[in-house]
């Protein structure tokens, strides 16, 4: 019941103690058109519960993050008597736990036969598998004296599920930096053939006769063969924390997804090896990992971080929770997360002096505090700070 039914409610009462207690005919007559309005609203309600159906789709189940998706809402029937229905519909433009919606009412009148068809474009503003379209609904009678909940938040059964993908952004990279000499860029493995050529040794049963060196040989009297080297693109793993801090969660989780895709795409066009290794699970479930060998790969993984859930956690991230060892093998490591520890600040300069190439990526939504600019000396310059994910291109790739 509305808070006008309350109303008339209280009036019908007073009518009737009225008509009752003076036994004036006119209050009598008042009360029962007043109760005649009251029995007709209801009954227009219930009857449309019996009589109506609603159904609903969308055009797209899954699609990249600012992308939008239609809605459709079919309500279909008979409508013997006019109603009307409020509908509250969710979007993914809203925080987590944040109870914005769009709001729409439209009237159905008395009809054998009505069909309503109503399409909502709606954008998807962040990544992660949303809910969309109704979340609550309900029918009023045209008096608007009582309410019937059609459908409730919790037993929806015309919201739907989307799945955002992150976007992947074409890192502008320096690439005279990133072809530079060093472990952390080119190693270099034993092979029959190879672009280098490294220094004689005895000759070992089982080696090709390809391989012997004629000439040293003759002048020593004995088999030597030539050892080559063949280069061999880096190991890279990207280690995304999953741990966020609480504020503007769904701004970080965007910036965070973004720059793991972008960087694995860029590496698997290299042909490079990826491991991208999801840590900090809710429930401490083992870590998460996927390989990306080639760039057909990407689009799997876009598909799957658009499943990976994040929660809120305000513990600082350290290096002995990623202790793992694919990250020992490892050539390149970039560390995504929101919340870094001062230790694993200090233990990414401790892998760069071992000559390997080592960054953290934080995620942070433009609104917080400056707590990350504080001055770690040499450590800082292993920190990139994006505070949206239009300055992923630059940034991210500056740090590659």
């Amino acid at each position: 019941m509305t808070f006008r039914g309350l109303i008339v409610t209280f009036l019908e009462f007073l009518l009737i103690v009225l008509a009752l207690g003076t036994e004036f005919k006119q209050f009598l007559i008042v009360a029962l058109c007043v109760g005649g309005l009251m029995v007709y609203s209801l009954f227009s309600l219930l009857l449309a519960l019996l009589t109506v159906s609603i159904e609903s789709s969308v055009n797209k189940k899954a699609v990249l993050r600012g992308e939008k998706v239609k809605y459709k809402l079919i309500v279909y029937g008979m409508a013997l008597l006019p109603i009307t229905a409020y509908l509250s519909i969710k979007t993914t433009d809203s925080q987590y736990n944040s109870k914005s919606r769009l709001r729409h009412s439209f009237v159905m009148v008395p009809s054998f036969s009505i069909e309503h068809n109503y399409t909502f474009e709606l954008e998807c503003a962040h990544v992660g598998t949303w809910e969309i379209g109704i979340k609550k609904m309900r029918f009023e009678d045209i008096f608007g004296l009582f309410t019937i909940p059609v459908l409730s938040a919790k037993k929806s059964r015309l919201a739907l599920r989307v799945s955002v993908m992150p976007r992947i952004h074409d890192l502008a990279t320096d690439e005279t930096k990133i072809s530079s000499g060093g472990f952390g860029s080119t190693s270099f493995v034993n092979a029959e053939e190879g672009e280098l050529l490294g220094d004689t040794r005895a000759y070992r049963e089982g080696d090709s006769l390809k391989r012997i060196n004629w000439k040293v040989s003759a002048r020593a009297k004995t088999l030597y063969t030539r050892q080559y080297e063949m280069p061999q693109k880096p190991r890279v793993a990207i280690v995304v924390d999953k741990g966020v801090i609480s504020n503007y969660m769904c701004d970080i989780v965007d910036i965070a997804c973004e720059c793991a895709i972008s960087i694995a795409k860029y590496f698997a066009e290299q042909n490079s090896a990826v491991d991208i290794i999801n840590i900090r699970a809710k429930a401490e479930a083992e870590n998460e990992y996927y390989s990306i060998k080639s760039y057909n790969d990407i689009t799997k993984m876009q598909q799957a971080f658009s499943e990976v859930e994040f929660y809120k956690n305000e513990k600082s991230l350290s290096l002995s929770l990623c202790d793992d060892v694919k990250l020992l093998n490892a050539d390149r490591l970039y560390f995504i997360t929101s919340n870094p520890s001062q230790e694993l600040l200090s233990s990414l300069v401790d892998l760069e002096r071992s000559n390997k190439i080592a960054k953290c990526i934080v995620p942070k939504a433009a609104s917080l505090s400056d707590y990350f600019v504080q001055d770690l000396g040499e450590a800082d310059a292993l920190k990139v700070v994006i505070t949206s994910a239009e300055l992923i291109c630059e940034r991210v790739g500056e740090a590659l």
